[in-house]
């Protein structure tokens, strides 16, 4: 039986700005708590800006064309719905030149250019993007920058002050191992009376704690920020620096070697500037189905095929050992060779 009076432990969320977890998440990420809402994914995140900022008939937002769903939508509907003019630039494959992603967008931005919006790590190719570089090219020509930060939290070193983003959203239940229905959005203070609140409750207008705001979707399982709160606790445990030095280091013994082996082609960047620990890797001769299927069958390895052109997707997590790296290449040199 709960007690709902005030001073009682919350059994829902919703309904409290559940100020410490968003607290650890701050001492993650380099940001102060009260810049940061929680939420259930980063695509709540990236529509919260997409559909809260104002932006005029032939304003333009810059992509690329290797978002994911849940970073891009929100801008689509806002063009089919207010006009706005969504420009996607092509993302080369591999990608192995930094200078070449930000020219990317150089080019493509006009006077009527408003925001920048990007994928942190392109979930689809790996793809760590330069992301400081690419908001100070924003801040350059007067623009907003937007990150979807989903597959970056955990996976590499997420520093908002650093990067200097007016927006970052992410969803902490894939690298860092929370509970699935866990997100959280962050905007720069400045930024934060710029976005209108969209999906709105009892503080939809709460100046004291702008971030709270964003929090105002109704009753939610608080068991999952439960999770979170244990998954950021894990995190620190074993350390951030540890932590993110063990996972690209099986990635980079998965990259090295598969560089050795003929036939097998990488996909995602070996460049150490845009590589993190994710792997996008294919075979000649082989096509991706099955070197996913054979991955599972003979290895028990999940990966993902991302298409023939491209390969599996093969994500080196900090659950992931050494001797798995090595199964999936014995593998790799035996479909190779035949």
């Amino acid at each position: 039986r709960w007690d709902c009076k005030p001073g009682t432990p919350d059994w829902i969320s919703g309904y409290s700005p559940m100020n410490r977890v968003r607290e650890k998440l701050g001492k993650l990420v380099n940001a102060d708590g009260r810049d940061i809402a929680l939420t259930q994914n980063s695509t709540f995140g990236m529509n919260f800006v997409a559909n809260g900022i104002d932006l005029k008939r032939g304003d333009e937002v810059i992509l690329t064309d290797r978002e994911h769903p849940g970073g891009i939508c929100g801008w689509q509907e806002r063009a089919k719905k207010d006009g706005i003019v969504v420009k996607q630039g092509h993302l080369p494959t591999p990608a192995n030149d930094p200078g070449q992603l930000v020219q990317l967008f150089a080019d493509a931005m006009t006077p009527r250019t408003r925001v920048l919006a990007f994928a942190h790590v392109i979930f689809s190719s790996g793809i760590v993007m330069p992301a400081k570089a690419l908001t100070k090219l924003a801040r350059d020509k007067g623009c907003s920058s937007v990150i979807d930060g989903a597959q970056a939290t955990g996976h590499i070193k997420v520093d908002l002050q650093d990067i200097g983003c007016d927006a970052y959203c992410s969803s902490p239940h894939k690298w860092l191992l929370a509970p699935p229905g866990n997100g959280y959005v962050y905007l720069k203070p400045d930024f934060q009376q710029r976005i209108w609140t969209t999906l709105a409750s009892s503080a939809w207008d709460d100046q004291k704690d702008g971030m709270f705001r964003f929090m105002q979707y109704g009753t939610g399982n608080r068991s999952l920020l439960a999770g979170l709160d244990a998954a950021l606790d894990f995190h620190f445990q074993i350390g951030h620096d540890r932590w993110i030095n063990r996972i690209r280091s099986l990635a980079d013994r998965l990259r090295n070697s598969l560089q050795q082996i003929p036939g097998a082609v990488i996909s995602s960047p070996v460049h150490p500037e845009l590589a993190g620990a994710v792997v996008v890797h294919r075979i000649q001769g082989v096509t991706a189905e099955k070197l996913q299927d054979q991955l599972w069958i003979q290895k028990r390895i999940r990966v993902r095929s991302e298409g023939e052109d491209v390969g599996v997707r093969q994500a080196c997590e900090i659950f992931n050992n050494e001797a798995e790296i090595d199964s999936t290449l014995d593998l790799v040199r035996e479909l190779a060779a035949q």
